[in-house]
């Protein structure tokens, strides 16, 4: 009798465990989703030079956007300094996206932060905040993935 009794409770754990189980894992099938770890290139002209923060002394040279998620939305802030003696109208474009593909899921762009006296144009010796966005669409796929940033500056 204690035997059929240690035996119904093993099975009562069994199946209690077995139940848990399910669950656990019916909602880790409800709850995937992808990410996409990356890191970006930073390349300037001649005459400007970008930082991490408005003091720093060390220029960026590469831009953690860590992990993206589909459909969400990263800002990364950085500053550009105009070392030549005249203005310059800034611009960013990118290229070189790593897998090709990634070019069609992943949407930057850039706005002006602190510090523009007359945006887009910097003044020699100045330094402004440009924000960078990136945001990854619904249909991204997993994985890696890298760009280029280039900061272009044109003499006025």
């Amino acid at each position: 009798m204690e035997r059929m009794k240690m035996a119904r409770h093993a099975l009562v754990a069994a199946l209690l465990g077995l139940i848990v189980f399910l669950a656990g894992y019916s909602y880790a099938v409800l709850t995937v989703s992808k990410s996409i770890p990356s890191g970006t290139q930073i390349v300037t002209d001649v005459y400007l030079s970008v930082y991490k923060m408005q003091f720093d002394t060390q220029q960026l040279v590469l831009v953690d956007w860590s992990t993206l998620m589909p459909s969400e939305t990263k800002t990364y802030n950085i500053w550009v300094q105009n070392d030549a003696t005249i203005p310059m109208s800034i611009s960013i474009s990118t290229n070189s996206y790593a897998p090709p593909e990634a070019q069609g899921y992943l949407n930057f762009s850039y706005a002006q932060g602190v510090g523009w006296l007359h945006y887009p144009t910097l003044d020699a010796g100045y330094r402004a905040q440009i924000v960078l966005s990136l945001q990854c669409t619904g249909t991204a796929i997993a994985g890696n993935f890298t760009f280029v940033i280039v900061v272009s500056g044109t003499t006025l």
